[in-house]
C-alpha cells in the first residue's frame, strides 16, 4: 500500500454513507468521479472518468453526510492509496481511494445567489 498527499475534484457518485465504529466514531464513504477534459481539434469534450472511492472520519464524516448529496462537485484533499490486492481466481487489482483531511463544496458550477448591487450613479 502506498500513501500521497492529493486535492481531487469531482462529482459525488451516490449519496454518502454515514456509519459509526463501535467506539462511536462517525465514518463516511461516497464515490468520487473525476473526468479529464481533453481538447479535439477546436473543441473540448469529456475524457476518461477515474472513480476514487472516499472516507472520511469524525466531524469531516459527519458534515459529509449532511452536506453533501449524489452529484454534488466537490473538491477533496488527503492522502491518497494505492491498494493491491489479488482476486480468488488469483487476478491482480488496484484500486484508488482517498482518506480525505478536508471535503469542500465546488464552486466552479453552483448557481451565484449573490445580488449585484446597481452602481451609483456618477
Amino acid at each position: 500500500m502506498t500513501t500521497n498527499h492529493i486535492s481531487l475534484s469531482g462529482n459525488v457518485g451516490r449519496d454518502p454513507e454515514l456509519r459509526f465504529t463501535k467506539q462511536g466514531g462517525a465514518v463516511c464513504t461516497f464515490s468520487l468521479a473525476h473526468t479529464t477534459r481533453v481538447k479535439q481539434g477546436d473543441t473540448w469534450a469529456d475524457g476518461d472518468t477515474m472513480w476514487v472511492k472516499v472516507t472520511c472520519w469524525r466531524r469531516t464524516a459527519e458534515q459529509v453526510a449532511n452536506d453533501v448529496t449524489k452529484g454534488s462537485r466537490v473538491v477533496v484533499t488527503g492522502r491518497l492509496v494505492v491498494d493491491k490486492w489479488t482476486d480468488k481466481e488469483g487476478g491482480q487489482h488496484v484500486d484508488l481511494a482517498i482518506t480525505a483531511d478536508d471535503v469542500a463544496l465546488g464552486l466552479k458550477n453552483a448557481p451565484s445567489t449573490q445580488q449585484q448591487e446597481a452602481a451609483p450613479p456618477f
